[in-house]
């Protein structure tokens, strides 16, 4: 059952590979980056990604906004921005919803923001 083993998976890995900077290991833990992989992706185990490549990419953690800004694919980038449906449409970029889940998205969303500052602060915790 992936909805049980998932999470302490993630986090052997983690500690299996912590503060090695090993891209193989890491590019295994993306952020879903399409429409349908993100209806395939518990917002909650995002998070747990997000941090998971964190600890195991160490040294490219960064204490700014643009680091975590950084995190989100370009699904995700404009995807909370207030626009109009007209607007939208008009744009034509990865970041239109169209028909998509707009509450797994924003949760999703969010969950990567919580994702990178859980990782600053496990960086930057004794600093």
């Amino acid at each position: 059952n992936v909805d049980l083993s998932a999470p302490g998976a993630m986090m052997a890995l983690a500690m299996m590979y912590m503060k090695s900077n090993d891209e193989t290991v890491a590019s295994y833990l993306d952020i879903p980056s399409t429409h349908y992989a993100l209806d395939n992706a518990r917002p909650d185990y995002v998070l747990l990604r997000v941090v998971t490549r964190s600890v195991i990419m160490w040294d490219s953690i960064e204490s700014d906004t643009q680091w975590i800004e950084g995190l989100l694919p370009p699904l995700l980038r404009g995807a909370m921005d207030a626009k109009t449906p007209e607007e939208r449409e008009a744009q034509d970029d990865a970041s239109w919803l169209g028909e998509a889940d707009v509450e797994a998205i924003a949760q999703t969303y969010v969950n990567v923001i919580a994702g990178g500052c859980m990782s600053i602060g496990l960086r930057y915790a004794g600093s």
